[in-house]
């Protein structure tokens, strides 16, 4: 522990940090954190993760690819409730399991100072409803990543009800499950009573035909939502139909990902009609998509949306086939609008011809 001579002087504490980390960080007693860590290792039978011990006060604490284990887990979580100083949490691939979560659970109960939980590829499973369920009167922590993790409808149903009881977390990611219809629309139905969520990522799932309209019907309409990443799933025509409604009047929508989906042209057409008119989103991601089909090119739709759009700043079309003459069509639009200020960049560069001078 920093003696009040260090204190006063700085020593031992990083300059970069606020007075207010400072404070925290002085205050700890390390050697008591890692007196209950060590006797709690003993006691569950694990050998300490060095990492941990060689520098246990930091705010980020980073635990990923460890190999901690359930039992490591219980060691960590005790050590943790001692240590104000650790605010984001990251425990990525530990083999924690369905185990595994009633130690979460005692973690987030006893530390309320630890602010974002990441616990990816852990194979929760099941248990990850218990998880959801203990979180509903959390009023501290804002930012929960429980991607890779076996979690199906029936876990997507309490991660609903904890976004319908729970408006302190702002951060949802939950992206390579197996989330279905049923879960995505309890999903849509949570985001119009919880008024608060700002990044949404359920990308890698199999979120398609009703469920995949009613979610995307209920984000482009929320007033918080900045981020929602729908890559890789199975939004088909008229889910795109009901995206390219929302949009047109999404009131903070900044960042959107509907990479490598199903829809085809009237849904990229429908897409293109919201673009023309919305004025938040910065980002939008169609990696992957066709744009043209036999039924006609929504390209020719998209080129036209962007010359009237004057708020997004990038575009991204990796893996798209796009005819020559679309490719003109946009390059000569991009040189338009840098004439009149607004800057577009469209990825990857080479998509688009050099035009001459």
């Amino acid at each position: 522990m920093l003696t009040p001579f260090q204190l006063a002087s700085g020593a031992g504490v990083s300059l970069n940090k606020s007075w207010a980390e400072k404070l925290v960080l002085a205050s700890t007693d390390v050697e008591k954190v890692l007196e209950v860590y060590t006797e709690h290792c003993r006691a569950n039978n694990v050998v300490p993760a060095s990492s941990f011990a060689a520098n246990p006060a930091v705010a980020h604490l980073d635990m990923r690819h460890l190999g901690i284990g359930p039992r490591g887990l219980q060691a960590l979580a005790e050590a943790i409730k001692v240590d104000p100083v650790v605010t984001k949490l990251n425990l990525d691939d530990n083999w924690l399991g369905s185990d595994g979560v009633p130690a979460l659970i005692d973690l987030l109960t006893g530390a309320p100072h630890v602010r974002s939980l990441s616990v990816s590829d852990n194979s929760l499973a099941s248990g990850a409803a218990a998880l959801f369920a203990s979180m509903a009167s959390n009023e501290t922590l804002t930012c929960l990543d429980v991607s890779g993790n076996q979690i199906g409808d029936d876990e997507t149903l309490a991660l609903a009800d904890l976004l319908d009881d729970n408006h302190t977390v702002v951060t949802i990611k939950a992206a390579r499950n197996s989330i279905g219809q049923i879960g995505a629309r309890a999903i849509a139905h949570a985001l119009e009573n919880n008024i608060m969520v700002e990044h949404l990522d359920l990308s890698w799932n199999a979120i398609r035909l009703s469920g995949a309209s009613a979610l995307v019907r209920a984000a482009a309409m929320h007033p918080t939502l900045l981020y929602l990443d729908l890559a890789w799933n199975g939004l088909d025509d008229a889910a795109l139909v009901s995206l390219g409604r929302g949009i047109r009047a999404s009131p903070s929508l900044t960042f959107l990902s509907i990479a490598h989906n199903r829809f085809g042209f009237k849904g990229a057409s429908a897409l293109a009609d919201g673009i023309r008119v919305n004025v938040t989103l910065d980002e939008l991601i169609l990696d992957g998509n066709v744009l043209a089909t036999t039924k006609g090119s929504a390209e020719r739709a998209l080129v036209s949306a962007l010359e009237e759009n004057m708020t997004l700043a990038r575009l991204s079309l990796n893996g798209v086939r796009l005819t020559t003459e679309t490719a003109t069509a946009l390059a000569e639009m991009l040189r338009a609008k840098e004439a009149t200020g607004h800057v577009l960049s469209i990825e990857p560069v080479s998509l688009l011809p050099q035009l001459g001078e």
